[in-house]
């Protein structure tokens, strides 16, 4: 049935008792006719809106398939997208919403934050067995005051949706986040539950009692619902944590753990814990609970070590927690830290380590020795990229990455970072003052890094950034002997073909050069006197000389050719050098021959040379 056939034919018979409008009528008929036209036209536009509302399914939107239908609703109900709307207000749409939402429960898998039992029970009827996803962001909210729940003795009127979660993911105040912990249940069992997410909103301003408003183990509940499986687990903005948690379970893949730092634990009063208090957040316990953890293969750290340390310090420095099946390591916190956790722990050599930390100047130059001599793999690697950062909100830092040539697994990377400076008058961030801190760091830590091993070196720097300057080169990398391949980008080539002509004489006699094993330097952009700065370093090392690798493309150099025709005319014709043939190919018009040009050219230069 042609729906839009059957609408004509109705409009047509709608209009078939209209006169027919000749030029020979007079002006009242034609107004007339004119009138009726127009009430018509009304009235078969408003019959079109009817038939629009009652025949819906014939816009796009009904021509989508169920299953995309029930992934939109899904991301347009979800509690945390912007604006979400519940599925209530979808099913009153149109009849095949309505379908769709009631046949597809994983609509009702995002639900807001109900304080209401009646609610969380019609929640729990139309979501049916499918998995749920608390996902509650309660920023800037104050404690929600929850109903009467069915179980008077705990009070917990969120436990049933526990029961039921798939993910936790929750972002509050402390004050906040201890309410809602508390009706999630304690006694419950989340069987289902994988990912449990809590971040402590750190946005809120500093008001004097500010260590109410840290989540520490006094505060954080000492048991929290069953976690039978639990899999990833992160934890935001703590200020510390109980190791012997029952959430740092034997289950966990991923641990994601963020502290507040040791200068919170200082400059708050009356937040540095006694002993009893401190005793099961110590590094000694940390390491019990690395030891406990055998599936884990994701750790991130984040200024956890050095406030462990605080709590109570190592009091076994030779001791080893195995830990080979961890893929993945992150520790961002201060040198030494890292430089202690590398010492108590052992990775596989398939594992990628990522050690960073805020630059204080020579005081980390013992810290990242000790770093490097705790790890051999560091030492094993052939390849070192290194990567200069400069970033004007989130500060500067230097990353290197230690792997070998496949690049696929095993890497050890130790980057060093400073923040920003700001303004003490507004807060506002400062000039940079000073454009070479990085030489001065590169030079260093380069110098306590493990270089004789290493045959493959990439420098990549920000453009934001001055290159390295030769000194820097030679410092840097002159116990770097066994490198036979640079990769540098063109405006670092000047100083490294400055650098790699240098060379000095030692003690017993002997000239040394930077990098004496040098087979190719690549040099990524730039142009021909860049090249030619490189085509120096190898010619003036004669025998030792390397090979040179870029992306220039050859210019075409274009010439042109002056064609005298019979009746005087001159047609200037454009040449293209091809450096291959080292010749000019003439690019001519349609109505000249190569040929003829070639001729004229070689006639004229006849002409010259027996004049002259």
């Amino acid at each position: 049935m042609n729906v839009q056939d059957i609408w004509m034919s109705f409009a047509r018979s709608q209009t078939a008792q209209f006169p027919d409008l000749r030029p020979s009528n007079s002006p009242e008929v034609r107004a007339l006719a004119h009138n009726g036209l127009s009430s018509h036209y009304h009235s078969l536009y408003a019959v079109q809106s009817m038939l629009g509302q009652r025949m819906n399914w014939l816009t796009p939107i009904y021509l989508l398939p169920d299953e995309i239908l029930m992934r939109i609703f899904v991301y347009v109900c979800a509690a945390r997208s912007p604006n979400a709307s519940p599925p209530t207000d979808l099913m009153i749409v149109s009849r095949r919403w309505r379908a769709v939402i009631d046949g597809f429960p994983g609509v009702w898998a995002y639900p807001p934050l109900y304080t209401s039992r009646a609610k969380i029970d019609a929640l729990l009827s139309r979501s049916k067995s499918a998995a749920l996803h608390l996902d509650w962001e309660l920023r800037g909210l104050s404690p929600p005051v929850f109903g009467p729940s069915d179980e008077p003795r705990n009070g917990t009127t969120l436990s049933p949706l526990t029961a039921q979660a798939r993910t936790i993911s929750l972002e509050a105040s402390t004050p906040v986040l201890l309410e809602v912990m508390r009706q999630l249940g304690s006694e419950t069992t989340a069987s289902r539950l994988d990912i449990l997410d809590v971040n402590v909103d750190a946005s809120l301003p500093d008001p004097p009692p500010m260590a109410l408003n840290q989540m520490t183990p006094a505060l954080w509940p000492n048991r929290v619902f069953e976690t039978p499986r639990l899999r990833q687990l992160k934890l935001t903005n703590f200020g510390y944590f109980d190791w012997s948690h029952a959430l740092l379970c034997s289950t966990l893949t991923l641990l994601e753990l963020s502290f507040c730092g040791e200068p919170w634990i200082f400059t708050t009063p009356g937040v540095m814990p006694g002993p009893l208090e401190a005793a099961p957040g110590t590094y000694d316990r940390l390491l019990d609970a690395l030891e406990r953890l055998r599936s884990l293969e994701d750790l991130s750290l984040l200024r956890c070590v050095s406030v462990s340390l605080l709590l109570g310090p190592n009091s076994d420095e030779y001791r080893k927690v195995d830990m080979k099946q961890l893929r993945t390591l992150r520790v961002y916190d201060s040198s030494r830290a890292c430089a202690i956790l590398s010492q108590n722990i052992s990775l596989s050599k398939d594992a990628v380590a990522f050690y960073m930390f805020n630059w204080a100047g020579q005081a980390d130059i013992a810290n990242v020795a000790a770093l490097c001599a705790h790890n051999p793999s560091m030492r094993k690697r052939s390849s070192l990229r290194i990567t200069f950062i400069c970033r004007p909100r989130e500060g500067k830092s230097i990353l290197f990455n230690f792997h070998d040539d496949d690049d696929s697994v095993g890497r050890v990377a130790v980057s060093a970072r400073t923040f920003p400076t700001l303004n003490a008058e507004d807060g506002t961030l400062a000039e940079p003052t000073n454009d070479t801190w990085h030489h001065e760091i590169c030079a260093t830590m380069a110098a306590a890094l493990p270089l004789r091993r290493i045959a493959q070196l990439d420098v990549e720097i920000d453009g934001n950034m001055s290159p390295l300057p030769r000194s820097v080169w030679l410092r840097s990398f002159s116990h770097a002997p066994n490198v036979r391949f640079v990769a540098v980008e063109a405006y670092s080539v000047p100083m490294l073909s400055g650098a790699l002509r240098h060379h000095a004489s030692n003690l017993h006699g002997v000239t040394t050069r930077l990098f004496p094993h040098l087979r190719e330097a690549r040099m990524i952009g730039g142009s021909l006197r860049e090249l030619s700065l490189l085509s120096w370093a190898s010619d003036e090392r004669g025998r030792r000389g390397f090979d040179i690798s870029h992306d220039i493309k050859p210019s075409r150099i274009l010439g042109r050719i002056i064609c005298v025709q019979t009746d005087g005319t001159r047609t200037i014709v454009r040449g293209v050098y091809n450096p291959k043939e080292r010749r000019y190919k003439p690019r001519l018009p349609n109505t000249v021959s190569v040929t003829q040009a070639l001729q004229d050219r070689d006639r004229k230069r006849r002409t010259r040379e027996s004049t002259s």
